[in-house]
């Protein structure tokens, strides 16, 4: 997440590890803590949109 974050900044972020963070995120299994999937389930909507954003989608 820190190297998405990153990239984010500097307003360039690379397709191949958004790719790759969308697939774990997605493959992820419940954790058990409400909050914590909330919140991964936000990233996973987020890395969705920037994949948009550059043509590219995940579903």
């Amino acid at each position: 997440l820190e190297s998405v974050k990153t990239d984010l900044l500097a307003g360039q972020v690379s397709e191949d590890r958004l790719e790759l963070l969308a697939s774990q995120v997605a493959s992820r299994p419940p954790s058990g803590d409400q909050q914590i999937d909330s919140v991964l389930e936000e990233i996973e909507l987020r890395v969705k949109v920037e994949l948009a954003k550059l043509g590219r989608f995940t579903d």
